[in-house]
């Protein structure tokens, strides 16, 4: 597995998420903190055998395999980081690239990484 951020407001929350992936389980496995874009911000927790289904559905959705490239420009203070990029490539061993939404060098960036998946919210 290779993981590059390219993003150095990324990276301590990277670190902890993969040390949270390889370590932790229970019920309060991942415990994020929702925007309040529809509301109040709430505190949501969700179980590890939660995520890995989740991981694991993503998975067979999206047809990613050990050779798949993924570009990844989500928030890692989402749910949608973990389940659709970072707990991805940790679990099938392939190639992410965490990058922040540049404008027009994402263009650039996306011809010179030749991406299988580009997964943006």
């Amino acid at each position: 597995m290779s993981i590059y951020v390219n993003n150095d407001e990324y990276s301590g929350s990277v670190d902890q998420l993969l040390a949270a992936w390889q370590t932790k389980t229970g019920e309060n496995f991942l415990t994020l903190n929702t925007s309040g874009t529809t509301g109040h911000a709430k505190t949501v927790s969700h179980s590890r055998d939660t995520i890995e289904q989740v991981v694991e559905s993503n998975i067979r959705v999206l047809n990613l395999s050990r050779s798949s490239r993924i570009v990844s420009l989500y928030s890692p203070r989402g749910i949608a980081f973990t389940t659709l990029s970072l707990y991805i490539a940790e679990r099938l061993g392939c190639e992410l690239y965490i990058e922040p939404f540049t404008g027009l060098g994402y263009v650039d960036r996306l011809n010179e990484l030749q991406p299988t998946h580009t997964l943006i919210l």
